[in-house]
């Protein structure tokens, strides 16, 4: 029988981390990850009694761009109205949202010729992002023309294509 591992319970890891830290007088910065304003508000609230918090908005699937733009302001204005123990600063990560939907597109990629339809089919059926198959199809006629995937069995039909990696161009995407 299987000896079943113990979880770490990760807020007393932080209780006994904080609580050294009172007693050594420090007060430590933390570069703090924020996806939304709504879910890094309480987070903001509980650690900024105990460091020096720089929120790093970085959420490169949102988009529209419009969108992306509005939910960094309502990053900035809820930390300009809270009020805090000590600093809260903020810096903005880069948006490409290219990079992340990429990133995506190369892991359902595989050695073995695939139909395009497929490939977009196991992304949009593993991810639960709003984006549409078209902007993964935009994207991989992107990778088409540079020569990084190629068409192995053309069709009229986009999706009924088969493609494959190109292999001379694969190591930059490992």
């Amino acid at each position: 029988m299987a000896v079943q591992q113990q979880k770490e319970n990760y807020q007393r890891i932080l209780d006994k981390t904080i609580e050294q830290l009172g007693k050594e007088g420090k007060v430590p910065s933390l570069l703090l990850h924020s996806c939304c304003a709504p879910c890094s508000s309480y987070v903001l609230e509980y650690l900024s009694e105990y460091f020096k918090i720089t929120v790093l908005y970085y959420n490169p699937n949102i988009s529209p761009k419009e969108e992306y733009e509005a939910r960094v302001r309502e990053q900035k204005r809820l930390i300009g109205e809270m009020d805090f123990t000590y600093p809260v600063s903020f810096l903005e990560g880069n948006y490409v949202p290219e990079d992340f939907y990429d990133f995506l597109i190369w892991k359902h990629l595989s050695d073995k010729p695939r139909k395009e339809a497929r490939v977009i089919g196991d992304i949009l059926g593993t991810s639960m992002l709003g984006v549409g198959d078209w902007w993964y199809a935009k994207r991989i006629e992107y990778y088409i023309d540079r020569g990084d995937i190629l068409i192995v069995e053309d069709s009229a039909n986009t999706y009924a294509r088969v493609i494959n990696r190109s292999s001379e161009r694969m190591e930059r995407f490992k």
